[in-house]
């Protein structure tokens, strides 16, 4: 017995039913909106299996690579101390011998006992390029087998399956009564294309399962810091030569570039339409599942309970987010534009949105779904326009506010920029009043400095008395004369031969005068005489001591004098440079350097030379000189 043979059976037992209401329900059912769908499915795959054999053919290789890695040998040392060194080899004698900083004694036979010494170990490392290489030819490989086997999961079937749709709308006893019924039978496709395109299903699992094994083996674990090497790939000798590394370039060369999917699969769908005998013999289905609601009501309810719901309005920030707009016919319309309410709407769009194309039979029974759907879709493209149209009206509003603050910020620069230079204008006549009296009190210094010095060269200079003449007791004429130095005695002395007037000659005084000359004339040990003029005193000193003084009066005196002035020339003839006039313009290039820096304006100093203010004019330059404090610098 089969299901055919059972529907039958059903519905001769239905037809015996002889009750009026049961006839009467009857034809307000199948007078109702009525739809039927019965459609038949069949499904297969196609297989693409190049990509499939050229990833099995190096599972073998990749294998044995992830199993046995290429390792490099690194030799390390360190410096330990000598009850710490496993290992010791020539390399630490050298070592040892150019560092005899670490050496701690040399007993008596010439032994060295060192404190610390050079250890060596060896070290096996993975961090190689070929290494790096196989981790990123994994790492491509899970991503390129993953993607096709989600699709295969997903998509890929070799079953039929047929499906009955019944659904039902109409009016029973005054009463609205809406019935939906959906009858699925699947079952496994016995043909030999089937059996082949899950034989391949098997083959992409099992290649899933290595290279997951792969992904999770030690050999990635020790090299998961590693980043990716780039392309192009380069053939070292390990790559060009092994077979093993060889044959995974060669499949990471090809899974680049295969960009198909390798997979395909079929569809095959048939719809059955139903004769009016056939719909009658459905309709009885219908009232099968109206009467099912009439169940013996003393029957225990699984779980009874009662609630009273009393919903109120409530305040909140989402109030704001609903927004006028002339979307839905109304005087007013509120739409919803949070979020949250389109995350809402996306969903339901996904969950009605059929996984594949429907057909012209399936879209006349799901209607209303469709309809449902397209408002929903129509509903988020409204919320999104207006949501696009009040962003380009707040950036509107905010670039004219943004204009109007940029207006105030320039507005109010320029009265700050007045008030700062009224200041700077006040600051610069108060320094302009102290500059110019600093200025008038300096030139009255040197005016009067000028006077005093003027009045200092038209005084008389006062003669310096280096020695004094003796005294003679007997010869008072002796009391007047002054002798400053021995040069002074000789001048009378050589001019006395020239003059007719006769001397007055005291012999008396002749024998006293020259031996107390003798004494008290003598160089003092306080002048710092030069050796030449102290011969010529001696000189003088002799010739006196040999022939007598002979003293004159006043007018002798003033001839003497006469040699004094020619001895010494140099010294009269040379006149005194006269100062110079404090407005005198001395031209030239000059700048200014003080402690904060050289002067680049009345107030600010730079820190470059080149950036210093240059004057034509000396005087000015000494003025801000004078002002700061520093030096003038001639260029």
């Amino acid at each position: 017995m089969n299901e055919k043979s059972l529907f039958s059976k059903y519905v001769t037992k239905m037809e015996s039913i002889d009750d009026t209401y049961f006839k009467k329900v009857n034809t307000d059912l199948f007078n109702g909106q009525n739809s039927y769908l019965r459609m038949r499915m069949r499904g297969s795959s196609f297989f693409n299996d190049e990509w499939i054999r050229k990833i099995e053919d190096c599972i073998y290789e990749l294998g044995q690579i992830v199993n046995n890695p290429a390792e490099v040998t690194t030799t390390e040392g360190s410096i330990t101390p000598i009850e710490l060194a496993k290992k010791i080899n020539y390399e630490s004698v050298q070592h040892l011998a150019s560092h005899t900083q670490y050496i701690k004694d040399i007993d008596e036979n010439g032994n060295v006992i060192p404190a610390k010494i050079l250890s060596q170990y060896h070290k096996e490392e993975l961090h190689t390029y070929e290494n790096r290489f196989i981790a990123t030819f994994i790492r491509r490989l899970v991503l390129f087998v993953e993607k096709r086997y989600e699709f295969i999961r997903s998509t890929v079937n070799f079953d039929t399956k047929e499906i009955l749709y019944m659904k039902n709308k109409s009016v029973v006893d005054g009463q609205e009564v809406e019935i939906e019924t959906k009858v699925t039978l699947k079952k496994e496709n016995d043909d030999t294309e089937s059996k082949i395109g899950k034989e391949y299903v098997e083959r992409v699992e099992k290649m899933r399962t290595y290279v997951n094994y792969f992904y999770n083996s030690p050999f990635m674990k020790e090299l998961k810091t590693e980043k990716d090497v780039r392309k192009p790939i380069l053939q070292t000798n390990i790559i060009r030569k092994n077979p093993l590394y060889h044959k995974c370039y060669e499949t990471f060369l090809f899974i680049e570039r295969f960009n198909s999917l390798g997979v395909e699969y079929t569809s095959d769908e048939s719809y059955k339409a139903f004769s009016e005998k056939e719909r009658k013999e459905l309709n009885y289905i219908f009232a099968s599942n109206l009467m099912s609601l009439g169940l013996s009501e003393k029957s225990h309810p699984y779980k009874a309970s009662k609630k009273v719901y009393k919903p109120r309005l409530l305040s909140s920030i989402d109030d704001e987010a609903f927004l006028y707009g002339d979307l839905v016919k109304g005087p007013i319309n509120f739409v919803r534009a949070d979020a949250r309410y389109l995350e809402y709407l996306d969903k339901k769009v996904k969950l009605n949105t059929p996984p594949r194309k429907l057909s012209k039979i399936e879209r006349e029974y799901f209607k209303d779904r469709i309809d449902a759907l397209k408002a929903d879709q129509e509903e988020i493209k409204n919320i999104e326009a207006l949501l696009k149209r009040i962003e380009k009206e707040i950036a509107k509003w905010e670039k004219i506010v943004a204009e109007l603050i940029a207006e105030r910020n320039v507005e109010e620069a320029k009265e700050a920029e007045a008030h700062l230079e009224e200041l700077r204008k006040e600051e610069a006549d108060v320094l302009a009043k102290k500059r110019a009296a600093i200025i008038a009190a300096a030139l009255e210094d040197k005016k009067d400095s000028k006077v005093k010095k003027s009045e200092r060269k038209k005084a008389p200079k006062p003669v310096k008395v280096k020695a004094e003449e003796p005294k003679v007791e007997d010869v008072p004429v002796a009391q007047e004369v002054k002798v400053e130095e021995p040069k002074v005695e000789v001048a009378p002395v050589v001019q006395e031969k020239k003059t007719e007037e006769k001397p007055v000659v005291k012999k008396e005084t002749t024998k006293k005068y020259p031996s107390k000359v003798a004494k008290k004339v003598e160089p003092k040990k306080e002048e710092k005489a030069e050796p030449k003029k102290v011969e010529k005193k001696q000189e003088i000193l002799e010739k006196v001591q040999e022939k007598p003084v002979i003293l004159k009066k006043k007018a002798p005196i003033k001839s003497a004098e006469k040699p004094v002035k020619k001895e010494t020339p140099k010294e009269a003839s040379k006149p005194k440079p006269e100062t110079k006039n404090i407005l005198e313009v001395i031209p030239g290039k000059f700048i200014v350097k003080t402690p904060r820096g050289y002067v680049k304006s009345e107030r600010t100093f730079a820190n470059l030379k080149s950036q210093a203010m240059i004057f034509n004019d000396f005087n000015k330059a000494r003025r801000f000189k004078e002002l700061y404090g520093g030096k003038v610098i001639k260029l």
